[in-house]
């Protein structure tokens, strides 16, 4: 691996660690990986393996392009989402058509969350009644 991949991983891997407010040792634990990997990669004298990246994208919440310099942005929707690239295709009125159906789906969970909210505290009110006017 040319040095200056190496370079770029490590520095974007560390960017990525600060931005998330992580320690190494939390970062290492949550990848569950050893806190010792995180900073050869950090300080580029190792590179990590496909499933060890793939651990780190995932903690981190950051594409694989952002750690291989292949993306400024770290957000990995804009850059790894099939939806999102799709979007960027749309003309303006259909832009506006897939925003107010994304928004209602949003909605309809809302609603939903909200509902068995509701029929959560129904059952404990009912289970409650149940046991006071019993025997």
């Amino acid at each position: 691996m040319s040095y200056v991949i190496k370079s770029i991983i490590s520095e974007r891997l560390l960017a990525a660690r600060i931005m998330r407010g992580l320690s190494q040792k939390e970062l290492a634990r949550r990848a569950r990986m050893h806190p010792a990997a995180i900073s050869h990669w950090e300080t580029g004298n190792r590179q990590p393996s496909i499933q060890n990246l793939y651990r780190l994208i995932s903690v981190l919440e950051v594409s694989c392009d952002y750690l291989l310099g292949r993306a400024e942005d770290p957000n990995p929707v804009m850059n790894d989402d099939p939806f999102y690239r799709s979007y960027e295709n749309l003309t303006i009125d259909d832009r506006y058509i897939a925003r107010r159906w994304i928004g209602s789906m949003v909605t309809r969970g809302e609603m939903r969350d909200r509902a068995d909210e509701s029929n959560k505290k129904n059952e404990r009110l009912r289970r409650s009644y149940e046991v006071e006017n019993a025997g």
